[in-house]
């Protein structure tokens, strides 16, 4: 991700912030030639977790939907087993 943190300073974009510790999210990502992944299209490619519910990042994070007001991806609420079936379904995995 773009941005980091020191003990002065938190360095993040105002429309893709930083994981933190205890987030519980849904990432779209590719594999690096390293072996490490990298998560595709920024803020679009992680939906938030929360009691069996999914939201994108610009449902649920205001300084997300300022910064991004033409998303075109927007999960509001969507159960998490039925859009992760769906999801599966999409890309042929089972």
């Amino acid at each position: 991700m773009t941005g980091g943190e020191t003990e002065e300073k938190i360095v993040e974009l105002n429309d893709d912030p930083l994981l933190k510790p205890g987030d519980e999210i849904l990432v779209f990502c590719k594999e690096n030639a390293d072996g490490t992944y990298r998560i595709i299209s920024g803020p679009q490619g992680r939906l938030i977790y929360n009691n069996g519910k999914l939201n994108s990042l610009n449902v649920v994070n205001s300084r997300v939907k300022q910064a991004n007001p033409y998303s075109n991806i927007i999960v509001n609420n969507a159960d998490a087993d039925t859009l992760i079936a769906e999801i599966k379904g999409y890309v042929g995995v089972e």
